[in-house]
Protein backbone atom coordinates (compact mmCIF):
# COMPACT_ATOMS: atom_id res chain seq x y z
CA UNK A 1 0.00 0.00 0.00
CA UNK A 2 1.52 3.41 -1.11
CA UNK A 3 1.24 6.28 0.96
CA UNK A 4 -0.83 7.59 -1.39
CA UNK A 5 -3.48 5.27 -0.39
CA UNK A 6 -3.19 5.63 2.84
CA UNK A 7 -3.89 9.35 3.00
CA UNK A 8 -6.48 8.71 1.03
CA UNK A 9 -8.02 6.42 3.19
CA UNK A 10 -7.43 8.26 6.03
CA UNK A 11 -9.64 11.17 4.17
CA UNK A 12 -12.57 8.30 3.66
CA UNK A 13 -12.29 7.47 7.16
CA UNK A 14 -12.49 11.44 8.32
CA UNK A 15 -15.55 12.08 5.80
CA UNK A 16 -17.02 8.85 6.87
CA UNK A 17 -16.46 10.32 10.46
CA UNK A 18 -18.53 13.67 9.73
CA UNK A 19 -20.93 11.96 7.74
CA UNK A 20 -21.96 9.85 10.49
CA UNK A 21 -21.98 13.18 13.13
CA UNK A 22 -24.27 14.71 10.43
CA UNK A 23 -26.88 12.09 10.16
CA UNK A 24 -27.22 12.14 14.05
CA UNK A 25 -28.09 15.58 13.95
CA UNK A 26 -30.34 15.06 10.77
CA UNK A 27 -32.14 12.04 12.44
CA UNK A 28 -32.74 14.40 15.62
CA UNK A 29 -33.84 16.87 13.61
CA UNK A 30 -36.01 15.11 11.28
CA UNK A 31 -37.53 13.33 14.79
CA UNK A 32 -38.12 17.12 16.13
CA UNK A 33 -40.17 18.05 13.18
CA UNK A 34 -42.11 14.79 12.86
CA UNK A 35 -43.44 15.62 16.44
CA UNK A 36 -44.10 19.53 15.60
CA UNK A 37 -46.19 17.73 12.66
CA UNK A 38 -48.33 15.30 15.25
CA UNK A 39 -49.31 18.16 17.46
CA UNK A 40 -50.14 20.38 15.13
CA UNK A 41 -53.67 20.08 15.30
CA UNK A 42 -53.81 19.47 18.88
CA UNK A 43 -54.20 23.09 20.23
CA UNK A 44 -56.35 23.68 17.38
CA UNK A 45 -59.62 25.47 17.74
CA UNK A 46 -62.46 25.23 16.05
CA UNK A 47 -63.91 28.64 15.90
CA UNK A 48 -59.51 29.32 14.56
CA UNK A 49 -60.95 29.31 10.70
CA UNK A 50 -57.72 30.87 9.17
CA UNK A 51 -55.26 27.81 11.24
CA UNK A 52 -58.21 25.05 10.00
CA UNK A 53 -57.99 26.48 6.58
CA UNK A 54 -54.56 26.48 6.90
CA UNK A 55 -54.03 22.40 7.47
CA UNK A 56 -57.11 21.77 4.39
CA UNK A 57 -59.87 21.41 6.98
CA UNK A 58 -62.07 24.44 5.81
CA UNK A 59 -62.36 25.75 2.01
CA UNK A 60 -61.86 29.77 2.05
CA UNK A 61 -65.40 30.28 1.39
CA UNK A 62 -66.41 28.33 4.00
CA UNK A 63 -64.02 29.98 6.35
CA UNK A 64 -65.02 33.17 4.87
CA UNK A 65 -69.08 32.76 5.67
CA UNK A 66 -68.26 31.12 9.23
CA UNK A 67 -66.29 34.57 10.08
CA UNK A 68 -69.24 36.58 8.80
CA UNK A 69 -71.60 34.88 10.66
CA UNK A 70 -69.83 34.82 14.01
CA UNK A 71 -69.47 38.94 12.93
CA UNK A 72 -72.99 38.97 12.63
CA UNK A 73 -73.88 37.16 16.51
CA UNK A 74 -71.60 39.59 17.88
CA UNK A 75 -73.43 42.61 16.41
CA UNK A 76 -76.96 41.35 17.46
CA UNK A 77 -75.91 40.45 21.39
CA UNK A 78 -74.36 43.83 21.81
CA UNK A 79 -78.37 45.52 20.85
CA UNK A 80 -79.55 46.60 24.06
CA UNK A 81 -83.36 45.53 22.69
CA UNK A 82 -83.35 43.53 20.03
CA UNK A 83 -86.50 42.92 18.13
CA UNK A 84 -88.04 39.54 18.18
CA UNK A 85 -86.77 38.92 14.09
CA UNK A 86 -83.45 39.77 15.40
CA UNK A 87 -83.82 37.13 18.34
CA UNK A 88 -84.95 34.65 16.14
CA UNK A 89 -81.96 35.24 13.75
CA UNK A 90 -79.72 34.93 16.14
CA UNK A 91 -81.18 31.55 17.08
CA UNK A 92 -80.75 30.33 13.84
CA UNK A 93 -77.11 31.42 13.02
CA UNK A 94 -75.71 30.03 16.82
CA UNK A 95 -77.65 26.64 15.46
CA UNK A 96 -75.82 26.85 12.50
CA UNK A 97 -72.40 27.59 14.11
CA UNK A 98 -72.76 24.89 16.37
CA UNK A 99 -73.44 22.11 14.01
CA UNK A 100 -70.53 23.55 11.80
CA UNK A 101 -68.41 23.26 14.88
CA UNK A 102 -69.20 20.16 15.51
CA UNK A 103 -68.75 19.05 12.03
CA UNK A 104 -65.49 20.47 12.30
CA UNK A 105 -64.44 18.38 15.12
CA UNK A 106 -64.83 15.93 13.69
CA UNK A 107 -63.06 16.61 10.77
CA UNK A 108 -60.18 17.41 13.14
CA UNK A 109 -60.74 14.37 14.77
CA UNK A 110 -60.55 12.39 11.57
CA UNK A 111 -57.35 14.53 10.43
CA UNK A 112 -55.61 13.31 13.72
CA UNK A 113 -56.17 9.70 12.71
CA UNK A 114 -54.10 10.53 9.29
CA UNK A 115 -51.77 12.49 10.70
CA UNK A 116 -51.07 9.65 13.47
CA UNK A 117 -50.97 6.86 10.24
CA UNK A 118 -48.59 9.31 8.19
CA UNK A 119 -46.44 10.13 10.44
CA UNK A 120 -45.63 6.72 12.09
CA UNK A 121 -44.89 5.36 8.49
CA UNK A 122 -42.38 8.56 8.26
CA UNK A 123 -40.61 7.62 11.51
CA UNK A 124 -40.39 3.93 10.35
CA UNK A 125 -38.87 5.34 7.60
CA UNK A 126 -36.57 7.23 9.02
CA UNK A 127 -35.39 4.77 11.34
CA UNK A 128 -34.30 2.32 7.97
CA UNK A 129 -32.85 5.10 6.42
CA UNK A 130 -30.59 5.29 9.10
CA UNK A 131 -29.83 2.31 10.08
CA UNK A 132 -29.02 1.17 6.60
CA UNK A 133 -26.88 4.62 6.30
CA UNK A 134 -25.16 4.14 9.29
CA UNK A 135 -24.17 0.63 8.98
CA UNK A 136 -22.78 1.33 5.47
CA UNK A 137 -20.34 3.93 7.24
CA UNK A 138 -19.67 2.00 10.02
CA UNK A 139 -18.51 -1.35 8.04
CA UNK A 140 -16.52 1.48 5.65
CA UNK A 141 -14.85 2.64 9.21
CA UNK A 142 -14.35 -0.56 10.49
CA UNK A 143 -12.66 -1.60 7.30
CA UNK A 144 -10.11 1.50 6.75
CA UNK A 145 -9.46 1.35 10.56
CA UNK A 146 -8.35 -2.99 9.84
CA UNK A 147 -5.53 -1.61 8.30
CA UNK A 148 -1.90 -1.55 10.27
CA UNK A 149 -0.65 0.77 8.66
CA UNK A 150 -3.53 3.49 8.24
CA UNK A 151 -3.73 3.12 12.21
CA UNK A 152 0.11 3.94 12.64
CA UNK A 153 -0.29 6.63 10.46
CA UNK A 154 -2.92 7.75 12.03
CA UNK A 155 -1.32 7.42 15.43
CA UNK A 156 1.50 9.68 13.84
CA UNK A 157 -1.26 12.25 13.36
CA UNK A 158 -2.41 12.28 16.58
CA UNK A 159 1.18 12.72 17.92
CA UNK A 160 2.04 15.52 15.29
CA UNK A 161 -0.82 17.23 16.29
CA UNK A 162 -0.37 16.75 19.98
CA UNK A 163 3.04 17.90 19.69
CA UNK A 164 1.61 21.05 17.57
CA UNK A 165 -0.95 21.56 20.42
CA UNK A 166 1.24 21.76 23.40
CA UNK A 167 3.77 24.06 21.59
CA UNK A 168 1.58 26.31 21.03
CA UNK A 169 0.67 26.83 24.33
CA UNK A 170 3.49 26.65 25.67
CA UNK A 171 4.15 29.43 23.20
CA UNK A 172 1.08 31.27 24.25
CA UNK A 173 2.31 30.47 28.45
CA UNK A 174 5.20 32.18 27.44
CA UNK A 175 4.39 35.35 25.92
CA UNK A 176 2.19 35.53 28.92
CA UNK A 177 5.06 35.05 31.36
CA UNK A 178 6.77 37.97 29.56
CA UNK A 179 3.81 39.91 29.46
CA UNK A 180 2.88 39.23 33.03
CA UNK A 181 6.46 40.13 34.29
CA UNK A 182 6.79 43.29 32.34
CA UNK A 183 3.31 44.29 34.58
CA UNK A 184 4.83 42.89 37.73
CA UNK A 185 7.68 45.35 37.27
CA UNK A 186 6.10 48.15 36.53
CA UNK A 187 3.94 47.58 39.72
CA UNK A 188 7.15 47.06 41.63
CA UNK A 189 8.68 50.43 40.22
CA UNK A 190 5.53 52.75 41.09
CA UNK A 191 5.02 50.62 44.30
CA UNK A 192 8.87 51.37 45.27
CA UNK A 193 7.88 55.24 44.54
CA UNK A 194 5.14 55.63 46.42
CA UNK A 195 6.55 54.24 49.49
CA UNK A 196 9.35 55.95 49.16
CA UNK A 197 7.84 59.48 48.53
CA UNK A 198 5.27 58.75 51.75
CA UNK A 199 8.09 58.17 54.15
CA UNK A 200 9.26 61.74 52.93
CA UNK A 201 5.98 63.06 53.86
CA UNK A 202 5.66 60.86 56.86
CA UNK A 203 8.91 61.23 58.45
CA UNK A 204 8.73 57.49 58.58
CA UNK A 205 11.14 55.14 57.18
CA UNK A 206 9.29 51.86 57.88
CA UNK A 207 5.47 52.78 56.37
CA UNK A 208 5.90 50.39 54.19
CA UNK A 209 6.68 47.77 56.35
CA UNK A 210 4.09 48.99 59.11
CA UNK A 211 1.51 49.35 56.63
CA UNK A 212 1.92 45.53 55.41
CA UNK A 213 1.29 44.46 58.95
CA UNK A 214 -1.62 46.78 59.80
CA UNK A 215 -3.21 44.92 56.36
CA UNK A 216 -2.59 41.58 58.10
CA UNK A 217 -4.19 42.98 61.36
CA UNK A 218 -7.47 43.87 59.17
CA UNK A 219 -7.82 40.32 58.56
CA UNK A 220 -7.84 39.53 61.89
CA UNK A 221 -11.05 40.60 64.20
CA UNK A 222 -9.00 40.92 67.46
CA UNK A 223 -7.07 43.65 65.75
CA UNK A 224 -9.13 45.04 63.02
CA UNK A 225 -9.23 48.48 65.24
CA UNK A 226 -5.83 48.61 66.03
CA UNK A 227 -5.21 48.52 61.47
CA UNK A 228 -8.05 50.64 61.12
CA UNK A 229 -7.05 53.29 63.38
CA UNK A 230 -3.19 53.02 62.09
CA UNK A 231 -4.67 53.71 58.28
CA UNK A 232 -7.02 56.64 59.31
CA UNK A 233 -3.74 58.19 61.30
CA UNK A 234 -1.61 58.14 58.43
CA UNK A 235 -4.68 59.67 56.25
CA UNK A 236 -5.25 62.67 58.32
CA UNK A 237 -1.68 63.51 58.02
CA UNK A 238 -1.99 62.97 54.28
CA UNK A 239 -4.67 65.44 54.53
CA UNK A 240 -2.39 67.44 56.40
CA UNK A 241 0.39 67.35 53.95
CA UNK A 242 -2.17 68.76 50.86
CA UNK A 243 -3.56 71.46 53.03
CA UNK A 244 -0.37 72.94 54.86
CA UNK A 245 2.69 71.31 53.57
CA UNK A 246 5.73 73.02 52.22
CA UNK A 247 8.69 72.16 49.73
CA UNK A 248 8.79 68.58 49.79
CA UNK A 249 6.04 67.94 52.95
CA UNK A 250 3.87 68.96 50.32
CA UNK A 251 1.42 66.60 48.10
CA UNK A 252 0.63 68.51 44.79
CA UNK A 253 -0.63 65.94 42.73
CA UNK A 254 -1.83 62.50 43.98
CA UNK A 255 0.82 61.01 40.53
CA UNK A 256 3.44 61.44 43.59
CA UNK A 257 1.81 58.53 45.58
CA UNK A 258 -0.71 57.19 43.86
CA UNK A 259 0.59 53.83 41.92
CA UNK A 260 -2.71 53.99 39.98
CA UNK A 261 -2.46 57.20 38.21
CA UNK A 262 1.68 57.37 37.39
CA UNK A 263 2.42 57.93 34.37
CA UNK A 264 4.11 54.53 32.61
CA UNK A 265 4.07 52.54 29.63
CA UNK A 266 1.72 49.99 31.15
CA UNK A 267 -1.77 50.61 32.68
CA UNK A 268 -1.14 49.78 36.31
CA UNK A 269 -5.25 48.81 36.96
CA UNK A 270 -4.88 46.29 33.90
CA UNK A 271 -1.36 45.20 35.55
CA UNK A 272 -3.15 44.63 38.84
CA UNK A 273 -5.88 42.62 37.02
CA UNK A 274 -3.91 40.65 35.14
CA UNK A 275 -2.15 39.36 37.74
CA UNK A 276 -4.90 38.53 39.88
CA UNK A 277 -6.52 36.24 36.66
CA UNK A 278 -7.56 32.87 38.28
CA UNK A 279 -6.11 31.99 34.39
CA UNK A 280 -3.54 33.87 34.21
CA UNK A 281 -2.26 32.44 37.68
CA UNK A 282 -2.95 28.77 36.76
CA UNK A 283 -0.82 29.06 33.41
CA UNK A 284 2.24 30.52 35.02
CA UNK A 285 2.10 27.84 37.43
CA UNK A 286 2.19 25.21 35.33
CA UNK A 287 5.20 26.73 33.78
CA UNK A 288 7.23 26.63 37.10
CA UNK A 289 6.09 23.02 37.89
CA UNK A 290 7.91 22.43 34.64
CA UNK A 291 10.78 24.22 36.25
CA UNK A 292 10.27 27.45 34.74
CA UNK A 293 12.48 30.01 36.75
CA UNK A 294 11.32 33.04 35.52
CA UNK A 295 7.56 31.76 36.71
CA UNK A 296 8.72 30.10 39.82
CA UNK A 297 10.27 34.16 40.30
CA UNK A 298 6.75 35.76 39.18
CA UNK A 299 4.75 33.75 41.63
CA UNK A 300 6.83 34.60 44.51
CA UNK A 301 6.46 38.19 43.74
CA UNK A 302 2.77 38.33 42.59
CA UNK A 303 1.68 37.65 46.51
CA UNK A 304 3.93 40.87 47.64
CA UNK A 305 2.96 43.19 45.23
CA UNK A 306 -0.71 42.54 45.60
CA UNK A 307 -0.38 42.90 49.38
CA UNK A 308 1.68 46.07 48.58
CA UNK A 309 -1.78 47.57 46.43
CA UNK A 310 -3.89 46.44 49.29
CA UNK A 311 -1.72 48.43 51.81
CA UNK A 312 -1.36 51.00 49.37
CA UNK A 313 -5.55 51.73 48.50
CA UNK A 314 -5.98 51.78 52.51
CA UNK A 315 -3.80 54.39 52.91
CA UNK A 316 -5.00 56.62 49.46
CA UNK A 317 -8.04 55.53 48.36
CA UNK A 318 -10.09 56.87 51.60
CA UNK A 319 -13.45 58.14 50.19
CA UNK A 320 -15.86 60.94 52.16
CA UNK A 321 -19.15 61.03 52.68
CA UNK A 322 -20.25 61.59 49.01
CA UNK A 323 -17.75 58.98 47.30
CA UNK A 324 -15.07 61.02 46.55
CA UNK A 325 -11.39 59.99 47.38
CA UNK A 326 -10.72 62.04 50.22
CA UNK A 327 -6.66 63.56 48.83
CA UNK A 328 -8.31 64.77 45.72
CA UNK A 329 -11.05 66.22 47.32
CA UNK A 330 -8.53 68.05 49.30
CA UNK A 331 -6.26 68.78 46.74
CA UNK A 332 -8.82 70.86 44.73
CA UNK A 333 -9.43 72.63 48.23
CA UNK A 334 -5.64 73.57 48.35
CA UNK A 335 -5.81 75.23 45.15
CA UNK A 336 -9.02 77.20 46.37
CA UNK A 337 -7.51 77.81 49.52
CA UNK A 338 -3.99 79.09 48.44
CA UNK A 339 -6.48 81.48 45.99
CA UNK A 340 -8.38 82.65 48.86
CA UNK A 341 -5.26 82.99 51.32
CA UNK A 342 -6.92 80.49 53.97
CA UNK A 343 -4.11 78.26 54.00
CA UNK A 344 -1.97 80.75 55.37
CA UNK A 345 -4.16 80.53 58.42
CA UNK A 346 -4.64 77.07 58.38
CA UNK A 347 -0.66 76.97 58.67
CA UNK A 348 -0.64 78.86 61.38
CA UNK A 349 -3.63 77.39 62.87
CA UNK A 350 -2.03 73.99 62.60
CA UNK A 351 1.53 75.51 64.24
CA UNK A 352 -0.13 76.52 67.02
CA UNK A 353 -1.78 73.13 67.67
CA UNK A 354 1.63 71.63 67.20
CA UNK A 355 3.14 74.04 69.74
CA UNK A 356 0.05 72.89 72.16
CA UNK A 357 0.78 69.39 71.68
CA UNK A 358 4.44 69.55 72.29
CA UNK A 359 3.56 71.46 75.25
CA UNK A 360 1.76 68.49 76.49
CA UNK A 361 3.93 65.73 75.35
CA UNK A 362 6.73 67.73 77.73
CA UNK A 363 4.04 67.98 80.63
CA UNK A 364 3.51 64.18 80.26
CA UNK A 365 6.91 63.48 80.41
CA UNK A 366 7.25 65.82 83.07
CA UNK A 367 4.57 63.44 84.77
CA UNK A 368 5.91 60.36 84.21
CA UNK A 369 9.51 60.82 85.59
CA UNK A 370 7.66 62.56 89.00
CA UNK A 371 5.76 59.37 89.13
CA UNK A 372 8.70 57.22 88.43
CA UNK A 373 10.81 59.16 91.21
CA UNK A 374 7.96 58.38 93.68
CA UNK A 375 8.00 54.39 93.05
CA UNK A 376 11.52 54.71 93.49
CA UNK A 377 11.25 56.35 96.86
CA UNK A 378 8.81 53.20 98.04
CA UNK A 379 5.30 54.81 96.69
CA UNK A 380 3.27 52.73 94.11
CA UNK A 381 1.26 53.26 90.92
CA UNK A 382 -2.30 53.74 90.96
CA UNK A 383 -5.36 53.54 88.27
CA UNK A 384 -8.10 56.20 88.95
CA UNK A 385 -11.40 56.19 87.48
CA UNK A 386 -12.26 59.02 85.50
CA UNK A 387 -15.59 60.59 86.70
CA UNK A 388 -17.36 63.81 85.48
CA UNK A 389 -20.04 65.59 87.76
CA UNK A 390 -23.74 65.95 85.94
CA UNK A 391 -27.37 65.73 87.36
CA UNK A 392 -26.04 66.16 90.32
CA UNK A 393 -23.77 63.78 90.83
CA UNK A 394 -20.72 61.97 89.51
CA UNK A 395 -20.54 59.33 87.16
CA UNK A 396 -17.83 56.96 85.58
CA UNK A 397 -16.56 57.80 82.17
CA UNK A 398 -14.98 54.47 81.53
CA UNK A 399 -11.14 55.80 81.00
CA UNK A 400 -8.51 55.68 83.77
CA UNK A 401 -5.91 58.21 84.34
CA UNK A 402 -2.64 56.82 86.03
CA UNK A 403 -0.84 58.32 88.95
CA UNK A 404 1.29 57.73 92.09
CA UNK A 405 1.01 57.60 95.75
CA UNK A 406 3.08 57.48 98.87
CA UNK A 407 2.16 56.56 102.13
CA UNK A 408 3.59 56.47 105.58
CA UNK A 409 2.94 54.86 108.81
CA UNK A 410 2.61 57.36 111.59
CA UNK A 411 0.15 57.62 114.66
CA UNK A 412 -2.50 59.61 114.92
CA UNK A 413 -3.82 62.12 117.90
CA UNK A 414 -5.29 59.42 119.58
CA UNK A 415 -1.73 57.56 119.36
CA UNK A 416 -3.09 54.98 116.91
CA UNK A 417 -1.03 53.65 114.08
CA UNK A 418 -2.77 55.14 111.11
CA UNK A 419 -1.56 55.15 107.02
CA UNK A 420 -1.10 58.97 105.35
CA UNK A 421 -0.73 59.79 102.03
CA UNK A 422 2.26 61.74 102.07
CA UNK A 423 3.24 62.55 98.46
CA UNK A 424 1.02 62.36 95.06
CA UNK A 425 1.83 62.66 91.44
CA UNK A 426 0.28 62.31 88.49
CA UNK A 427 -3.57 62.26 88.50
CA UNK A 428 -3.18 61.22 91.87
CA UNK A 429 -2.61 65.34 92.38
CA UNK A 430 -6.26 65.71 91.69
CA UNK A 431 -7.72 63.06 93.45
CA UNK A 432 -7.90 65.57 96.04
CA UNK A 433 -6.10 62.93 98.36
CA UNK A 434 -3.08 63.99 99.43
CA UNK A 435 -2.73 64.46 103.56
CA UNK A 436 -5.49 62.34 104.03
CA UNK A 437 -5.64 59.46 106.46
CA UNK A 438 -6.82 55.93 107.28
CA UNK A 439 -6.35 53.20 109.98
CA UNK A 440 -4.22 50.14 109.31
CA UNK A 441 -6.66 48.07 107.36
CA UNK A 442 -6.80 51.26 104.46
CA UNK A 443 -10.92 51.40 104.58
CA UNK A 444 -10.41 55.27 104.66
CA UNK A 445 -8.90 55.09 101.03
CA UNK A 446 -10.71 55.08 97.94
CA UNK A 447 -11.23 51.43 96.53
CA UNK A 448 -8.71 51.91 93.30
CA UNK A 449 -5.89 53.14 96.10
CA UNK A 450 -6.74 50.43 98.43
CA UNK A 451 -6.82 48.03 95.66
CA UNK A 452 -3.35 49.50 94.27
CA UNK A 453 -1.80 49.12 97.67
CA UNK A 454 -2.54 45.78 98.50
CA UNK A 455 0.23 44.67 96.00
CA UNK A 456 2.81 46.39 97.25
CA UNK A 457 1.68 47.02 101.09
CA UNK A 458 0.85 43.85 103.07
CA UNK A 459 -1.88 44.89 104.98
Amino acid sequence: MTEQEIDNLIKQREFAKKRLEKMDSWKKERQKKLEQFASSLDTIDSSDYDSLKKVGLLTQEHAHKLKEIDTQVQIIKKMEHPSDEFTQKIEQLTDYLGRANQEIREAIRQKQGQFTDRIEKLKNKLAEMYIKRSEELTALLKNIESQPRVMDRLKEIEEEQTQKKETEEREIQIKLLSELTRAAQSMRDRHTNAFKRLAEILNNPAVKDESLAALEQSKKSTTIKQSEDYFREIGDHLIKSVLTGENDKQIKSLKEITPRVMPGGIDYSEAKRNLENAANLAAISALAEKGNAQAKKLLEQREQLLQESAALDKILEQKNREGKNILLDKLQKRRENDTSGMTEKLKKAHQEQEKATQLTKTEQEKKKLEMEELAKKGGFYVTIPQQIFTEGQWHSTGRTNQGAVLLEKTMSKKGNAIWKITEVAGAAEHANILGKTSTLDMSGFPTWLKNAAKQKIEL
